[in-house]
């Protein structure tokens, strides 16, 4: 019988490929790992595969500790599996969506969801050190950035695995362009990066492995 953790890797490992293939299904991903952008992209994967409603999530001691959040767990709620190492060795961690927990004492304030607002929207954009006129444009110039800054070592994974690709009947100057310079320029900003993360985790957990 298959155990919890291999059908949570086979999970990871399908919900990468879906995110590969499907614009909507990557959308829909984007939506939840944007209330998450604290946990990694296999955790954001995981969260979505199996909640993608998620708002808010951490371990059951981090909702419990009375001195930090003093919430505890609904009877009847399913952890949200997830992966981790224990010395070189996978096994699984669970954590817990907001909508799972209740008030231990209702008078205290619900958790804080942070957003960009009109009031704190050139605090943001200050911090991510760049010039423009909204928080929606800074952060697509930052993703930039960081793109042009890491997309040599992004590449040469990538162009490592072009069999069976549309990479594959291209010519190397050509390779290199393709990435960097295929569609609209707000979503080279906003795919790339992701899109070779993608690349690299299909490669590891889907036909590529």
């Amino acid at each position: 019988m298959q155990t919890k953790l291999q059908t949570t890797q086979e999970m990871l490992q399908g919900q990468v490929e879906r995110l590969w293939n499907s614009t909507e299904e990557y959308r829909s991903f984007l939506r939840t790992s944007s209330r998450l952008y604290k946990y990694g992209f296999k955790d954001q994967a995981l969260i979505h595969a199996q909640r993608p409603d998620a708002t808010a999530v951490a371990e059951f001691d981090t909702w419990s500790k009375e001195n930090l959040m003093n919430r505890f767990i609904r009877r009847g709620s399913k952890g949200i599996a997830l992966l981790t190492e224990d010395k070189g060795r996978a096994k699984l961690r669970y954590v817990f969506d907001y909508t799972d927990t209740g008030a231990r004492d209702e008078r205290l304030k619900e958790p804080f969801f942070w957003k960009i607002t009109d009031k704190n929207e050139q605090a943001v954009i200050s911090s991510l050190g760049v010039k423009a006129a909204s928080a929606m444009d800074a952060v697509l110039e930052k993703a930039s950035q960081a793109v042009r800054e890491y997309s040599d070592n992004y590449m040469s994974d990538l162009l490592g695995s072009v069999q069976d690709t549309f990479l594959e009947d291209l010519d190397e100057y050509n390779r290199h362009l393709s990435p960097r310079f295929s569609g609209s320029k707000r979503k080279r900003k906003r795919g790339y990066r992701l899109g070779t993360q993608l690349w690299s985790e299909k490669r590891r957990y889907g036909k590529g492995q």
